[in-house]
């Protein structure tokens, strides 16, 4: 069912339309800024509609003739609760697009009570220690300077927000925070695994990857906010080339 509600969305047109083409779609649980550590290899799983339909129909997921949507495989009529936040003039279209393209398929999905949630709210939700009543749910997050899967994703995290976990996600895990995960190849071994995992279980999928951009004065030098790049956070490789700022027109 996870693998078919992927697969039922097209991130690439999510991008383009919502985000103006300007930021990469999502591929894997850990991000292309993450440098070698992002599995440049590995493309997620690819908006299928029609493979997302053979899923369903394996998994039992019967759509019967003259029905709308599918039913549970034991018969029973099926439904998805689906939470968002509110937030920006995009919220709610994409929320709409969301439901449609699951509807595609044949799965019934409903927002929770039937509308966008405040953001404060929309997180105390997902923060809370008690199960809430959303099947799914549509969230941003941020990223650290550490790549470590386990902020997101351990067995204890608080931002968990899926409850995810299996015994073969906590043993990548565990092994990206071992003494032998001092040696890159092994980490990014590590990693690649867990990416790959993820891409199979799919506790959740990215859709994009967010960008930031920073002016920065045409005389600096020695200055990246890449955290893949050898000069981030390299404060003293910082020069300038004159001793006042440009400004255009002078």
């Amino acid at each position: 069912l996870r693998q078919a509600m992927w697969h039922a969305i097209d991130t690439g047109l999510v991008v383009d339309k919502f985000y103006y083409g300007l930021i990469p779609k999502g591929t894997t649980m850990i991000a292309p800024f993450y440098g070698d550590y992002h599995d440049k290899t590995n493309p997620g799983r690819e908006y299928d509609p029609e493979k997302a339909n053979q899923l369903l129909d394996e998994a039992g997921y019967e759509w019967r003739e003259g029905e709308k949507y599918r039913r549970e495989p034991d018969g029973n009529e099926f439904k998805i609760i689906f939470a968002a936040p509110a937030g920006g003039d995009t919220a709610e279209p994409m929320a709409k697009y969301y439901i449609q393209a699951w509807g595609e398929v044949g799965l019934h999905v409903e927002l929770l009570n039937g509308r966008l949630m405040e953001a404060n709210n929309f997180y105390e939700m997902l923060n809370s220690k008690n199960d809430y009543e959303a099947d799914v749910f549509l969230s941003s997050f941020g990223q650290f300077s550490n790549p470590d899967p386990r902020i997101f994703n351990g067995k204890d995290s608080m931002f968990n927000y899926p409850r995810f976990q299996s015994e073969e996600s906590n043993r990548l895990l565990e092994a990206g925070g071992s003494i032998e995960a001092f040696d890159k190849n092994f980490l990014m071994d590590v990693y690649n695994q867990w990416q790959e995992l993820m891409v199979e279980e799919v506790p959740r999928f990215p859709v994009r990857y967010g960008t930031r951009m920073v002016a920065v004065n045409n005389r600096i030098l020695n200055y990246s906010i890449d955290r893949a790049h050898d000069l981030y956070l390299k404060y003293h490789e910082i020069a300038v080339t004159q001793d006042k700022p440009f400004v255009h027109g002078e």
